[in-house]
């Protein structure tokens, strides 16, 4: 079983600021992620800040999707995990830069393989 894991900082994103904690509006995102990588959703929690900002998990069965909103940073960090050899994370990530449309973007990802007993790791 392989495992792939990628943690992604969107930076100084050009959207609405309101935008950032709208919760109808991430989970439009973390929607068309799950879609496009055909995972399955299991459940999802979420959590507003005052004033601002927003935290979003969406459980997969598969593994999980994470995000958390600075919007007086303009900034959004995505962590999206799967064990779906057919899930190609990178894709969720331009799902997730084409809604957030930020100037930068920077990432880590890592791959897990689990063997009979065996774990390795493999960082890209």
């Amino acid at each position: 079983m392989k495992i792939k894991h990628l943690s992604a900082k969107l930076e100084n994103c050009r959207i609405e600021r309101a935008l950032f904690s709208d919760e109808t509006f991430i989970k439009r995102v973390l929607d068309e992620i799950v879609d496009k990588l055909k995972m399955t959703f299991i459940d999802k929690l979420s959590f507003r800040f005052n004033p601002h900002g927003l935290s979003m998990l969406y459980l997969i069965a598969e593994s999980h999707i994470a995000i958390h909103t600075w919007p007086e940073h303009k900034l959004v960090d995505i962590e999206i995990v799967t064990c779906k050899q057919e899930s190609d994370v990178m894709e969720g990530l331009k799902v997730a830069t084409t809604h957030f449309n930020p100037e930068k973007v920077e990432t880590n990802y890592w791959e897990y393989t689990y063997e009979e007993n065996n774990f390795y790791e493999t960082s890209l």
